[in-house]
C-alpha cells in the first residue's frame, strides 16, 4: 500500500498538533510493517524530512499551505499526480479527492466549549470538521471521549471510528543531569523549587485558576516553591494572554514564554509537580510527558483528561479553586505521596509509546484498504 500524510501541521504554532503528526509519520515511516509513504510537507520543512534514511520508502513531496490550494485545487491534483491509494488527514480533508482517507481528530471542543473559540475560527471547524468526518472512510479519535463526541455531535457511526490513543516521546524520562537541569531552570530565570504548567496561554487551558490557586496557598503561607507558566500566547486570543500575564504578576508567578524542544524534558524534571486543570481536552499530551518524565500530575477530572490521567494522578474540578489549592498543597507537603504518584506515573505513561501507536494505526490502513 501506498499511504499519503498531509504533514502542513509541522510548521504550526500549535504544538500538539505538530508533535502528533511529526511523530506519527516518523515512527510508520520506521515500522517493519508499513508499506510506502508520500510525506506532504511545508515547503520550509522539506529538506529537514528529506535528509532522514527511510530506506527508500518515503517520498518527500512539498504542499502549498494555502487553505484554498490545499482543500480545492492543487492539493487534490497532486496527491493523485503522487499514485497514493489512501490519504491521511488531520482534522480537515480535501475536497475532491480520487482515493479515500482517513482523518484523525485530537477534538471537536469547539462544539460543547465554544466559549474558548473565536467565532471566526468556531464557524469554519463547524462547517468542514463534520463534513470530512462523515466522509472519511475511517476516522480516529485520540480518545474514548472524542468518538462519544463524534458519534453524537456529527452522526458519525461507530464503526467508522478508531480511538488510538498519542504517544510520549523517548526524551520525556527521568533524567540524571542535574548541571543540564540547573542550566534550563537558569535560562528560563527559574530559582528553587517550581510547580509547572505547559501550554498555550488560552482560556480552555484555565491557566488563570493555576494562578488563583497559587496565590491562595501564598495566602496560607502554604506555597514554599514558584509556579512556572510554561507556554506561548494563543495568537487568536492576546486578550486572554495579556489578562493572565496581569493576574501572575507576583514574585512566585514565572512566564517563561515558548519553551525550546530540547529544554523541554529538563524542564518537566526539575519540577517538584505538574499542575494542568485544563476545562477541556482531546487527551492532554503534556499530561503523559510530565508523568514518563517522573513528576506528579494535578489535574482536571473533565472530557479527556481523566484518560491520560488513569489512576497515577490527583484529579480535581476544574471550576473549583479551593480543591486546586488544596491538591497542589497536598502534593507540596508529602514526599511519600509524590513517591508513589511519580512511580504509578512512570507504569501509566509506559502505556503510550509512539510505535505501538504506529502500529494501531497500520493497522487502520490495513482496514481501508481491505488487507487486514
Amino acid at each position: 500500500m501506498r499511504i499519503g500524510i498531509d504533514l502542513h501541521t509541522v510548521h504550526h504554532l500549535m504544538q500538539g498538533s505538530k508533535t502528533y503528526m511529526y511523530q506519527m509519520a516518523m515512527h510508520l515511516a520506521r515500522s517493519s510493517q508499513a508499506g510506502d509513504f508520500v510525506f506532504y510537507v511545508p515547503e520550509e520543512a522539506h529538506a529537514e524530512f528529506a535528509q532522514h534514511d527511510f530506506g527508500g520508502r518515503v517520498a518527500v513531496e512539498s504542499m502549498p499551505l494555502s487553505r484554498i490550494k490545499r482543500l480545492v485545487t492543487a492539493f487534490p491534483r497532486q496527491c493523485k499526480r503522487s499514485g497514493i491509494d489512501l490519504l491521511h488527514v488531520q482534522y480537515i480533508a480535501p475536497f475532491r479527492l480520487a482515493m479515500p482517507y482517513v482523518v484523525s481528530l485530537h477534538d471537536i471542543l469547539h462544539e460543547t466549549y465554544p466559549q474558548f473559540y473565536p467565532r471566526k475560527i468556531r464557524r469554519l471547524m463547524s462547517l468542514l470538521y463534520p463534513l470530512s468526518a462523515r466522509k472519511a472512510a475511517k476516522v480516529i479519535a485520540l480518545s474514548e471521549y472524542t468518538k462519544m463526541e463524534v458519534m453524537t455531535k456529527y452522526n458519525v457511526p461507530a464503526g467508522q471510528i478508531e480511538v488510538v490513543y498519542p504517544g510520549v516521546s523517548d526524551e520525556f524520562r527521568p533524567r540524571t543531569d542535574a548541571a543540564q537541569v540547573a542550566r534550563v531552570k537558569s535560562k528560563y530565570k527559574i530559582d528553587g523549587d517550581y510547580l509547572l504548567y505547559v501550554g498555550r496561554i488560552e482560556p480552555r487551558k484555565n491557566i488563570q485558576s493555576i494562578i488563583k490557586a497559587a496565590l491562595l496557598l501564598h495566602q496560607r503561607r502554604e506555597l514554599p516553591c514558584k509556579v512556572v507558566i510554561a507556554g506561548m500566547m494563543d495568537p487568536m486570543l492576546p486578550e486572554y494572554y495579556h489578562s493572565t500575564r496581569a493576574m501572575g504578576q507576583h514574585e512566585r508567578i514565572i512566564f517563561t514564554g515558548g519553551v525550546a524542544q530540547e529544554d523541554l524534558p529538563y524542564l518537566y524534571n526539575g519540577a517538584t509537580a505538574f499542575v494542568y486543570p485544563s476545562y477541556g481536552e482531546g487527551f492532554g499530551m503534556p499530561i503523559t510527558e510530565a508523568m514518563a518524565s517522573g513528576v506528579p500530575v494535578i489535574a482536571s477530572n473533565v472530557t479527556a483528561v481523566p484518560e491520560a490521567v488513569g489512576d497515577a494522578g490527583i484529579m480535581v474540578d476544574p471550576h473549583d479553586v479551593d480543591a486546586l489549592a488544596q491538591a497542589m498543597g497536598t502534593v507540596l507537603g508529602d514526599a511519600a505521596l509524590r513517591e508513589r504518584m511519580t512511580a504509578n506515573g512512570l507504569a501509566h505513561a509506559a502505556r503510550f509509546p509512539w510505535s505501538g501507536m504506529a502500529a494501531q494505526v497500520l493497522g487502520v490502513y490495513a482496514q481501508v484498504l481491505g488487507t487486514a
